[in-house]
């Protein structure tokens, strides 16, 4: 039984028949973004902050941050504008 090797996108394009759009599937596949990633970002969005978030999906506000923090990895663009919280 051989091991199939990966190809680069352009490769696997050139190939034709249903073998191919299975390759072509499982490279599209690696390319989505974390779930856990998507559903802090959403709630944070939504809610306006990490702590209702956090709240919402029952984890820490640090999780949130770290999850969105990931996403923004991701994408490679900041998704949200972080201030510095004020006192009194």
């Amino acid at each position: 039984m051989q091991v199939p090797h990966y190809r680069p996108r352009a490769l696997l394009r050139q190939q034709r028949g249903p073998q191919a759009k299975g390759k072509l599937f499982l490279v599209m596949a690696r390319r989505l973004p974390p779930l856990n990633a998507l559903r802090a970002f959403e709630a944070a969005a939504r809610l306006g902050s990490f702590s209702a978030a956090a709240q919402e999906l029952r984890v820490t506000d640090s999780a949130v941050s770290q999850q969105v923090r990931t996403l923004e990895r991701y994408l490679g663009t900041r998704l949200f504008k972080r201030l510095p919280r004020v006192c009194c």
